[in-house]
């Protein structure tokens, strides 16, 4: 492509716009101030770059499937706040991930495929040295929500929950799980698919993931990297799901009989099986509003993503977030599950209220990238 942005004629230009849009959705700072500096960039970015676009007159391309799915998803959740007058954080952090979505794939899809990937790559090294300073904090200043949590866990088998909490851009570590999870195997995408290969990078992003301590984490990197790894058959792979799942009653027990998070798994399910079979047809089927989720089942969070979809948004939106998934998963030729599988393993322990970007972004790179192969 010899035509760039009016604004962006150089590649230098180009690079760095790359660069600090990518960067710039994993910029929460939650524990620092109240409004993260992504909630500012994100329409600031995408205006710039539609604006950009209009002047240039270029032709864009996003499948109309994914592009409408996309698009029912956001008017059903505009009307689920608005009639439930439901708290907004949810909706802003999903709202924000789609601004940088679209801004991914209908703008910076347009630069040239290699100083695109180049800008993803040093994306990827910029947020990974952020990251890294962000668990080292944590790991130097211990803490819990309050005293009376550092007292529980202290001197006992969950007293690693302390390190977890203390993390300068999210809530707690979780977050910073997806946000790696999610690069870790956006990289593993590059490589299988031989535009960029560094085991350097990938290892500090693994890495990384293990000082989250968050072992669904741990535990859906493994099991993917298994799954998608090209050195095994079907037959072995399978033989792996099967023996994973006949095996994990068991390692859960062992491991977990003393742990509260697992506990509250089993509490959390138990709620939501009540709370299905107390409310009425309007309930399951449009929900209780996003950010409703915490009071529709008692006064705890849902964590588990399936969960607080079904709470918050009912059945309806439920499927119309299964509609848009597997309609992105066609038209990236189901390349898409290096973004979307391990994300669905972590969240049946985590649900990202603060990780929209997190996922959106990925996603968006993948599409971008399979859809110059097949272009």
């Amino acid at each position: 492509m010899k035509n760039e942005f009016p604004f962006l004629s150089k590649d230098k230009a180009n690079l760095s716009i790359v660069i600090l849009t990518i960067t710039s959705s994993f910029l929460y700072l939650a524990k620092l101030t109240t409004f993260s500096p992504v909630y500012a960039l994100s329409p600031v970015f995408f205006i710039y770059l539609i604006t950009s676009f209009y002047i240039s007159n270029k032709k864009i391309y996003i499948e109309s499937c994914v592009f409408y799915s996309l698009a029912i998803l956001i008017v059903y959740y505009t009307f689920n706040v608005m009639y439930f007058q439901a708290g907004i954080s949810t909706f802003v952090n999903f709202t924000v991930g789609v601004t940088y979505f679209l801004s991914v794939i209908l703008f910076l899809g347009l630069i040239n495929r290699f100083i695109f990937v180049k800008g993803v790559v040093c994306s990827f090294w910029l947020i990974a040295i952020i990251f890294f300073f962000d668990s080292l904090h944590r790991f130097i200043f211990p803490k819990m929500p309050s005293e009376e949590a550092m007292a529980a866990v202290a001197d006992t088998s969950n007293f690693f929950y302390m390190f977890k909490f203390n993390t300068l851009m999210f809530a707690d570590s979780n977050t910073t799980a997806i946000a790696c999870v999610s690069i870790f195997f956006t990289l593993l995408y590059l490589k299988r698919n031989n535009i960029y290969s560094s085991f350097i990078l990938s290892f500090i992003y693994f890495s990384l993931i293990i000082l989250t301590l968050s072992r669904a984490a741990i535990a859906a990197t493994i099991i993917c990297v298994i799954l998608f790894s090209d050195f095994l058959s079907k037959k072995v792979k399978y033989f792996f799901i099967m023996f994973f799942l006949l095996l994990t009653p068991f390692l859960l027990f062992e491991i977990f009989e003393n742990d509260d998070s697992l506990e509250s798994r089993f509490y959390i399910l138990s709620k939501f099986l009540n709370h299905i079979y107390n409310a009425d047809e309007f309930t399951i089927f449009f929900g209780v509003g996003l950010d409703g989720s915490q009071k529709a089942l008692d006064g705890i969070y849902a964590h588990v993503h399936f969960i607080t979809s079904m709470v918050e948004s009912g059945v309806f939106g439920l499927l119309l977030t299964l509609n848009f998934l597997i309609l992105y998963l066609f038209s990236t030729r189901f390349k898409g599950l290096f973004i979307i599988l391990p994300n669905i393993v972590l969240g049946f322990s985590y649900f990202f209220y603060l990780g929209s970007p997190l996922v959106f972004v990925p996603m968006a790179i993948l599409y971008v990238l399979e859809r110059r192969v097949h272009e």
